[in-house]
This record gives C-alpha cells, structure tokens and sequence, in this order.
C-alpha cells in the first residue's frame, strides 16, 4: 500500500459542497507535484500510535454491544464528531466503532492495512492498494466514519455492477451505525437519483455523478453559489436539484 497527502480545504456551509472556480490558484498543481514526489519514493505512512489506540480501545469495548450497542454508541459520536473535527482521537473512535460494526454485521475483521488505509483517506490522502488487500473494506471504514462526521460521502467505483454489488454488500455495517446508503446506477429516475443523493454514503460511478451534477447546472441555469442551489433545491422549486446542496 503507498499513499500520498493532498491539501484539503475547508467543507463550505452547503450539504454537498463544490469548488468554487479559481483558475489562477496554484495550490493544485503543487499538489499534484507532491503526490508525484510521494509516489516516486513509494512510501506507506503507518497509522499514528494515538490513532491505533483508540481504534484498539473501541473495537474491544463494542464488540460484545449488540445491535442496539452499536446504534446507541454511534448516535452519541455523531453529535459530539458534529461538534468538532475528526482528530486522532475522534477519528480512532470513529474507526473503531466501523470496524466494530463490520465485525459483529458482516463477520469481517479489518486487517491493519485497511484500517491505517481508511486513517489514511480520512486524512487527506490518496491510497493505492494491491489486488487482495481489501479496497471495498477499507473504503467502507472511511466512509463510515467520514459519514458519522457529517460530511457527505460518496465511494466511487469502475462500472454498475461494482456500486450495487459492493452498497449492497456493505449496507448491514452502514445500517448498524445508522447510516443511510444508496447506490446510483444507470438506469434510475431523476425521482430516484435525487433520493438516493440525500443518503449519508452514495455509491456511484464517475460517469454517472458527472453527469448528473452537469445536469443539475443546465437545470439551475448555469453556475450558482452552493448556498443558493441548496435554496433552489428545496420542495417547490421548478427545477428541483438531484444533489441535496
């Protein structure tokens, strides 16, 4: 597993943020030049031992909770992860308690490269895993605790098969913690598309999220402020939104 940090900017006030256009900034591009560095040298960052700990901690202590454990545990971190950032701390809990929930739903046991794969994503890192090293369950981990975070997921992936084989096959584990999952495949309404976005973790092709969000600008008449699509989306509006902005 290798992986590379790349500077992330603060999530705007809109449900589903996007990136305002800013043609001359550079950050970007000195992005790209140190995810090439990093990739030339080849290194694996190893997960924090603050991290580890606490991921460790809470995975022992939610193993034998039940399912109604896990919902109680999972709603308490949701408002207080609401109320801050995802530190080591917060963000090993986080972990912790996905890892826990895929254990006891789906009998899986992460193994350390998933779990420091997931860490790794959360903090703002691409992650390139070898074939057998669990990408569906590290990606899963990650968007778990980015989504008990309150930050809007989306786990996109090569083709149709792919997002309805693997939402299905982890929605037991996003369902324990309370989470909403939805996968968007071609041949779905805009009706449906536009509920299935309103969901905690989205599963979805890069073809098909292009070109609903280039959708979604013909509609809303070209480019708009987050917040004020986020307005024009709401019940009532001609032209409703399929993103929940």
């Amino acid at each position: 597993m290798t992986s590379a940090a790349v500077p992330l900017q603060p999530l705007p006030a809109a449900r589903y943020p996007q990136r305002a256009s800013d043609r001359a900034a550079p950050a970007w591009r000195t992005a790209l030049r140190r995810l090439q560095a990093h990739a030339r040298r080849g290194g694996a960052s190893a997960l924090p031992s603050d991290v580890a700990c606490e991921v460790d901690r809470t995975r022992a202590a939610m193993l034998g909770a039940g399912r109604a454990g896990l919902a109680e545990a999972a709603a308490d971190l949701r408002t207080r992860l609401r109320a801050c950032d995802l530190t080591a701390a917060a963000g090993g809990e986080a972990l912790g308690l996905a890892a826990a929930a895929m254990q006891s739903t789906l009998g899986f046991v992460p193994y350390d490269t998933q779990v420091r794969a997931a860490w790794l994503m959360l903090d703002g890192a691409l992650v390139e895993m070898a074939t057998g090293e669990g990408k569906t369950l590290a990606a899963a981990l990650a968007a778990a605790a980015a989504a008990l975070a309150g930050v809007p997921v989306h786990v996109l992936t090569a083709n149709d098969y792919l997002v309805a084989r693997d939402r299905d096959a982890m929605a037991p584990l996003f369902g324990a913690l309370g989470l909403r999952s939805a996968s968007v495949v071609a041949p779905m309404s805009r009706e449906a598309r536009a509920l299935a976005y309103r969901s905690d973790i989205v599963y979805v092709t890069g073809r098909e999220i292009v070109f609903d969000y280039l959708k979604d600008h013909m509609a809303l008449g070209g480019e708009r402020d987050p917040r004020e699509m986020r307005q024009l989306s709401g019940p009532g509006h001609e032209n409703p939104s399929l993103f929940p902005w």
